[in-house]
């Protein structure tokens, strides 16, 4: 129910899963949902006490899928560090809530993430964390964990990453977060083969480019 690759919606490189598919583009129909607060960094626990040891925007260097990710920099404290990025009623109506999020560090080898995903679910002043764990290379990868302390039926109002360890020259790329349960999926109706129209717009002898309505 909750999905977003933090994609802006235009690039020089169009990436599907941390590969180049594509050059130049832009679509603001692929624009994903954009961080509710961008950026509000605090202590860990606090969303009042401000932090400046951890530098977040957005980037067009690299991403997962679409054109843009965002970019934690700066010295990871073992205290924490939290990166509020949505407020959201978003309601677990199922149980086995999770969350999965795409990750990118550069480094070759075995390295501690030092990131965690963070919920504060409504009615309580208290953040939930789960650790991410270690990456395994320097491509993307992605990393699901249970969010065990959301309950269904619970509703989870602040969604944030949080960045806790010892590392002066800290940087993270982030390209996806989806926090997910185990609703039935939903099954889309079948196209009636009359319904639709086809436009052929340019052919060659070894293409064809049509438009579908």
């Amino acid at each position: 129910p909750f999905f977003t690759n933090f994609s802006l919606g235009n690039s020089e490189i169009y990436f599907y899963k941390g590969k180049k598919t594509h050059g130049s583009w832009y679509n603001m129909g692929q624009q994903d949902y954009v961080p509710t607060y961008r950026w509000l960094v605090t202590q860990a626990g606090s969303m009042t006490s401000v932090a400046d040891n951890i530098a977040v925007r957005f980037t067009h260097e690299d991403a997962y899928i679409g054109g843009s990710s965002i970019r934690l920099s700066g010295s990871a404290l073992s205290a924490g560090t939290d990166i509020v990025l949505y407020r959201t009623k978003l309601n677990a109506s199922a149980g086995g809530v999770k969350a999965t999020v795409a990750l990118k560090n550069g480094l070759e080898g075995t390295n501690a993430s030092d990131l965690y995903v963070i919920v504060r679910t409504e009615g309580s002043d208290t953040w939930q964390e789960y650790a991410l764990g270690d990456l395994t290379g320097a491509a993307w990868q992605t990393k699901t964990v249970d969010l065990s302390g959301v309950s269904q039926g619970n509703n989870i109002e602040y969604i944030g990453l949080r960045v806790k360890g010892s590392n002066d020259s800290y940087k993270m790329l982030v390209g996806q977060l989806m926090i997910s349960d185990n609703r039935s999926a939903v099954t889309p109706a079948a196209i009636v083969k009359e319904s639709v129209l086809t436009e052929i717009k340019e052919e060659t002898k070894s293409t064809m480019s049509v438009k579908l309505n």
